[in-house]
């Protein structure tokens, strides 16, 4: 079996839809032959654990005096010689300004290196003066090691290469092992329709478009907008805005909801939520890990952005991808018109076409072959 180091300064959090995306990842790594040492961050510090996922398995600190030493003391800290080093591009701080250490040591062995960028492009996305400054830090010090990546892997719009280096476009997965369909058919439709949208929450999740929507709904139905998670200062946003058109009834914000609590919500949607807003960071397309979820689960969603995942599914309403007002109707009568069995259908495509396996092959074929 060959060698495998996943790094990133993603914070250890089970509950969070991005670590669970990393730890599906490396379980599929794992499924297609690699032993995989894993780097990232804890509430304590950076942690390498040896042996991930193994009955080997061995969590070791990473000796640090400062969060942004993090790379440079990875680097001294691994003795083996990798196969392939796969970087999850840090985002605020200062630790890149480190990563050749880290990049140049696996290189020396032979090695092989992949760099992630989760949405491209991004600059859009970011907003504060201090993650502007960091980004401007990443730009100028990248030009030490950008030559020594052998693979940039992104989600978003389609690139040949990206900073001058070969790239590959993938999309977003499921470990369909940990994620299970909760109904075999739609919720029919009475006196109340509900739509649940689940986010770590921002700007781009564009949940006001759906408020806006339900202030201007004047039809027969009851319109519920179930919000899950949380997120400063779009929550407050939104927040604002709900009690601003008096809508406190039909929309309803009950924080981060996990396992079988969150199960419970989904059960009672007839549609969810993925991003209705990507247009104001800049991006047209977009591989959204909650997309593939809701596909997995069996749940019809709206969605305003392109996604190569979905060509020519039923399952999906689109909605502009702009400031133009959604209209709640089209999304009902849509709804009514999609076969009963709808959830098994979406199941089947989610095992065809969206398990992580899939994404995790394309990637070792374009670094190794």
């Amino acid at each position: 079996m060959k060698n495998m180091l996943y790094v990133t300064t993603v914070f250890e959090d089970e509950n969070d839809g991005i670590w669970k995306k990393i730890k599906y990842t490396l379980c599929a790594y794992q499924r297609l032959g690699y032993l995989i040492d894993f780097a990232y961050r804890t509430k304590a510090g950076y942690v390498i654990n040896f042996g991930f996922n193994s009955e080997q398995s061995k969590v070791e600190r990473v000796n640090e005096h400062h969060k942004d030493l993090f790379f440079y003391n990875l680097s001294k800290k691994i003795i083996k010689k990798y196969d392939f080093l796969y970087i999850r591009k840090p985002f605020g701080g200062a630790s890149f300004l480190f990563l050749n250490f880290l990049i140049s040591k696996v290189k020396k062995g032979g090695g092989k290196v992949a760099f992630e960028i989760p949405t491209y492009p991004y600059r859009k996305e970011i907003k504060s003066v201090k993650n502007i400054i960091s980004e401007r830090l990443f730009q100028v010090s990248k030009s030490a090691y950008v030559h020594k990546i052998d693979l940039i892997v992104y989600m978003g719009e389609s690139s040949g290469n990206i900073w001058g280096r070969p790239a590959l476009k993938i999309a977003n997965g499921i470990d369909l092992n940990k994620v299970q369909i909760l109904k075999e058919n739609l919720n029919s439709v009475s006196d109340e329709f509900i739509f649940v949208g689940v986010a770590r929450l921002s700007f781009w999740h564009g949940y006001d478009r759906l408020i806006e929507a339900v202030k201007n709904y004047k039809g027969n139905y009851k319109i519920k907008f179930i919000v899950i998670g949380n997120g400063e200062p779009e929550l407050s946003r939104l927040n604002a805005l709900t009690k601003k058109h008096a809508l406190e009834e039909k929309v309803l914000f009950l924080g981060a909801k996990f396992g079988n609590e969150l199960d419970m919500q989904y059960k009672k949607a007839h549609v969810c939520i993925d991003s209705i807003g990507r247009h104001r960071s800049g991006n047209q397309f977009n591989s959204s890990l909650k997309s593939k979820e809701y596909a997995a689960k069996g749940l019809p969603f709206i969605m305003s952005h392109k996604d190569d995942s979905f060509e020519n599914v039923n399952f999906i309403f689109n909605v502009s991808p702009d400031e133009e007002m959604i209209n709640i109707d089209e999304i009902i009568s849509w709804y009514e018109k999609l076969p009963t069995n709808t959830p098994v259908e979406m199941r089947a495509f989610a095992e065809q076409f969206l398990s992580w396996d899939i994404q995790c092959k394309k990637v070792l074929e374009n670094i190794f072959y």
